[in-house]
């Protein structure tokens, strides 16, 4: 069979004679102006002068100087085998509307085909000679022409491909952002307590949960020095277990969702894994990517953390024990030696504890809830301003030592406790809040306090807090100073002096107490 030239759908068209005045520019416009009556068009498809012009070879050659026509015979015929269509008055008008469809949809599917890389498309290497060129085409369009629905396909294909591919760069994802919540005023310690908790009593009291993290204006300077202990105490200041990794992400997790709203203005997330310490100036990953969790919400707060989980294998399954730890102030007490332990190891020196409260501690962290978050206090005195008290101070009774203690020297620890259940770990989060008071820096209301708690306590408690050490020059300044007021008020009565309205009301509390 002759290989012939592409289709030109002007030159087929317009080949039907006077009475088609259907014309398709495929250079961009369709025009459709007044078609006759469709049985006209098959009488001059079928008749003899019609026949004979697409027969006869020279006129095919010779009409169509743009090598790009196809003879109606061959079309017919082509459409006839591919389609499946015969001859008849119906199946001509279904050829009709068929090639003029096909038509337009290829010609618009090709102006996004060109415009577009079409990653179905290869290649070729280009010819040099125009039969070559000429050969191509009519492949081409025979190929088309055999099976027009899969060329439709293909080129919707290739331009919904190139289309997505244009517009389907990734882009970057914004980091959560944590809506700050109501801004409330700072944490303030209260003021301390003529009286101590009972020896069979935690002491504990609802935590109000916007102050379960505090920063104060100590934060920069605490921030220093737990800093310098994580580089160069980092094995006495940070443990974790195995078995605790998962709630130290957690734990982090939670710090971070509570410094982002309870702190807006000192913290802020500068990506999906990295928060920013707009007190230092500092950047620490966050989320998965974090190697040390714990240790990273040790730099960012100024409590210490201490996750509890219980032990299925233990002889006891109840028992919490200490799994991780960021205890970078302790209170007498080695962390690489408690880590691991049951509360019972951890609180055998404790006075009273195996026999009041062991039990009732363990009870009750195995009822705790994240929605039930409680807070306590304890205190205790020592003779210098290190926080980072990683053993007891040795005895030494004032009658012995060379140089007594005077008040200057002493400081009074504070600890605010608080006490919280983590949610998908089920770990008791204890996190310690250390304040360290100096004694001659104390208000004379509780100073007077102190000396009150301090003489409520019983005498294994007293000795366990060593007040051999610092119990004659605390207990003494503490009276000296309250006397020292008395003085003063007694003069002003005496005197008639107006004491006002705010050492009145401050009288009076201290008469209730």
């Amino acid at each position: 069979m002759p290989v012939h030239d592409p289709i030109n759908g002007s030159e087929f068209l317009s080949s039907l004679g006077d009475s088609q005045e259907i014309l398709i520019s495929f250079d961009g416009d369709i025009n459709t102006s007044s078609p006759r009556d469709m049985n006209e068009i098959q009488s001059i498809s079928q008749s003899p002068s019609f026949k004979n012009s697409s027969s006869s070879p020279s006129s095919s050659s010779s009409s169509s100087s743009s090598k790009d026509s196809l003879t109606p015979q061959e079309f017919d015929s082509l459409f006839s085998s591919n389609l499946g269509i015969s001859n008849g008055s119906n199946m001509l008008v279904v050829e009709s509307i068929t090639v003029l469809a096909t038509a337009c949809i290829l010609y618009l599917l090709s102006t996004r085909w060109k415009s577009h890389t079409c990653p179905l498309q290869h290649k070729s290497p280009k010819k040099s000679s125009s039969s070559s060129s000429s050969s191509s085409s009519s492949n081409t369009t025979r190929s088309i022409l055999a099976n027009p629905l899969f060329h439709i396909s293909r080129l919707f294909t290739c331009s919904t491909l190139s289309t997505s591919t244009s517009t389907s760069s990734p882009t970057p994802t914004p980091p959560k952002q944590i809506e700050a919540g109501p801004q409330k005023p700072p944490y303030v310690l209260p003021p301390l307590k003529p009286t101590s908790p009972h020896p069979t009593s935690m002491g504990l009291k609802r935590l109000e949960k916007s102050n379960w993290l505090t920063i104060d204006h100590t934060y920069l300077h605490e921030h220093t020095i737990r800093a310098s202990l994580l580089e160069t105490q980092h094995p006495c200041v940070i443990q974790v277990l195995p078995v605790a990794l998962e709630a130290t992400h957690e734990l982090l997790a939670l710090v971070i969702e509570f410094l982002l709203q309870r702190y807006p203005d000192h913290f802020t997330l500068i990506s999906p894994s990295k928060i920013l310490n707009k007190l230092t100036g500092e950047e620490h990953v966050i989320g998965r990517g974090c190697q040390g969790p714990l240790e990273t919400a040790a730099r960012l707060c100024m409590e210490d953390f201490n996750i509890l989980l219980q032990d299925p294998s233990a002889s006891d399954p109840e028992e919490w024990k200490l799994m991780a730890s960021a205890t970078l102030f302790p209170a007498g007490w080695k962390l690489q030696e408690r880590i691991g332990s049951s509360m019972a190891v951890l609180h055998a020196p404790v006075p009273g504890w195996k026999d009041n409260l062991g039990k009732s501690v363990n009870r009750y962290f195995t009822h705790l809830t994240p929605r039930t978050c409680m807070e306590r206090s304890n205190l205790f005195i020592q003779s210098t301003p290190i926080l980072f008290q990683d053993a007891p101070e040795p005895t030494r009774p004032n009658a012995s030592h060379p140089a007594p203690l005077t008040p200057s020297d002493i400081y009074v620890r504070r600890e605010r406790q608080t006490f919280t259940r983590l949610e998908k770990s089920g770990a008791v989060l204890f996190t310690v809040r250390t304040y360290m008071e100096k004694l001659i820096e104390l208000p004379i209301s509780e100073a007077e306090a102190l000396a009150k708690q301090l003489r409520g306590w019983e005498a294994n408690m007293a000795r366990y807090k060593g007040i051999e050490n610092w119990g004659v020059a605390t207990l003494g300044y503490c009276d000296e100073v309250v006397e020292e007021r008395e003085r003063e008020r007694s003069k002003r009565r005496d005197s008639g002096i107006d004491m006002g309205a705010d050492e009145e009301e401050e009288e009076e509390k201290e008469g209730c107490c």
